[in-house]
């Protein structure tokens, strides 16, 4: 009954409310799904990261890049774009996670300024400092905000059962005691690895409804404090 209550609610915001509201409760709902999936990575796996907001701004610029560049629409840009960002997690991830705690850390900053870097200096591709203009939604505000809440819902419930699969516990059982965890044959290299994934995958859905929320990304939408 809450759960109806509380979809019931979210809808009438995004659909009858003034825009204004609805774009706020869309960029929550944003917010939020990139924290879901930091919570894999940290939450699950132990592992801080604070370039999450690097792969927000991967996913926000591969929709922005693939809607106004290549001509796709937004339901073609935003599985592309996720699969980008979750290939280049992927490949990050081979020499990030050699190390842990604060030099995990200190990696994971690096490539969330290489990435703010790149969006500047490529202007041919990314606008540089004065942004993409005219992202298409896939809806109006309104469309667009309920989309994202559902989008991050469904976020909410995969976590659940992801922290209670097999996956889940393997991760839960490597932060918490990495020796016994290899004892009883928990590989680190491949657990991790799914969480970094699972974690920047997260992020790239919530960058490319940002991009569509707002219809304009810049360097500036993406700041080092975001990840913080």
């Amino acid at each position: 009954i809450a759960a109806a209550l509380a979809s019931i609610a979210v809808a009438a915001v995004c659909l009858l409310a003034p825009g204004y509201y609805a774009y706020l409760l869309g960029m929550l709902a944003t917010t939020a799904l990139a924290g879901i999936g930091l919570n894999v990575l940290l939450g699950l796996a132990g592992e801080v990261s604070l370039g999450q907001g690097g792969f927000v701004a991967l996913g926000a610029y591969g929709v922005g890049i693939l809607t106004t560049k290549a001509g796709l629409n937004f339901w073609e840009a935003l599985p592309l774009a996720v699969l980008v960002v979750a290939a280049i997690s992927a490949a990050l991830s081979i020499p990030a996670l050699r190390v842990t705690g604060p030099y995990l850390a200190m990696v994971t900053i690096a490539f969330g300024f290489i990435v703010e870097s790149v969006s500047i200096e490529w202007r041919d591709l990314t606008g540089g400092s004065s942004g993409l203009a005219g992202i298409p939604p896939p809806f109006g505000t309104g469309g667009t905000a309920l989309l994202a809440c559902a989008l991050c819902a469904a976020a909410l419930v995969l976590f659940h059962y992801l922290a209670r699969s097999s996956m889940g516990l393997a991760m839960q059982a490597f932060a918490s005691a990495p020796a016994a965890a290899r004892g009883v044959g928990i590989g680190p290299v491949p657990v991790r690895t799914a969480a970094f994934v699972l974690a920047a995958a997260a992020a790239g859905v919530a960058g490319g409804l940002q991009a569509a929320l707002t219809g304009f990304i810049a360097p500036s939408s993406f700041p080092f404090s975001q990840s913080i």
